[in-house]
């Protein structure tokens, strides 16, 4: 009996220090793309395909890049959503990536007003900021705005490495703020152009697996058990 306790003893104290992740590698790097979109006051329309501009460096699980595509190609508004497969990756180093799109950041910068004397500025609709950033450049506006979401590899009900990503885009525009502001309030009116975009993922913190927690939990209870056999023992 002194022996099967002991290896009881034994068994939980191996559980509990093996016990280790059984999520999948995290998905890391970064990507760089480009295409077209339409951008208006408060939405912006991508073409389905993305393309890898020439020479763009992609890093971790993003080299080899190819066949990037938006499943759902128009956003709107500011805040939280929930959009899965919002862009997905069918080739490259790690096969397939996906990102889920959980948020559409809004603009940080003061109101825009139209003076031009601002250099930089957040178009607000119905006094609600927009998602977008406007810098004057010597070439132009630089249309900005920022979103985030979670990457991983495989599907949206099977995908295990979590990755907390931001996907920043950028469009260049010939003119001034005040003309881009004159453009976009306009009736109907928007701006087609070409963009490129920057995908960061970075890895997300590690959660136990349902079969870790369960061998965990085991461990903790085997643990118990035999202190509490040696207590009475003694």
């Amino acid at each position: 009996m002194k022996t099967m306790r002991t290896a009881l003893g034994s068994l939980a104290l191996g559980c509990l220090f093996a016990v280790s992740p059984l999520s999948a590698t995290a998905i890391t790097g970064t990507a760089n793309v480009s295409g077209n979109v339409v951008v208006t006051a408060t939405s912006a329309t991508f073409n389905p395909a993305l393309t890898v501009p020439p020479g763009a460096m992609e890093t971790g699980a993003f080299v080899g890049l190819t066949g990037a595509t938006y499943n759902t190609t128009m956003l709107s508004g500011v805040g939280a959503v929930n959009i899965p497969d919002f862009i997905s990756f069918s080739g490259g180093l790690t096969t397939p990536v996906l990102f889920d799109l959980t948020d559409i950041l809004q603009g940080m910068q003061p109101q825009c007003t139209g003076s031009p004397s601002q250099s930089v500025c957040t178009p607000f609709v119905g006094g609600i900021a927009s998602p977008f950033t406007l810098t004057q450049l010597s070439t132009g506006v630089l249309v900005g705005f920022n979103v985030t979401g979670n990457a991983y590899t495989g599907s949206s009900a099977s995908g295990t490495s979590l990755t907390s990503g931001i996907y920043s885009t950028q469009v260049i525009v010939p003119g001034t703020i005040t003309g881009i502001l004159q453009q976009l309030n306009a009736p109907g009116g928007s701006i087609n152009s070409t963009y490129s975009a920057t995908f960061t993922a970075t890895a997300a913190p590690t959660v136990p697996e349902p079969g870790s927690l369960l061998l965990l939990g085991m461990g903790l209870l085997g643990v118990g058990m035999f202190s509490r056999r040696r207590g009475a023992k003694s």
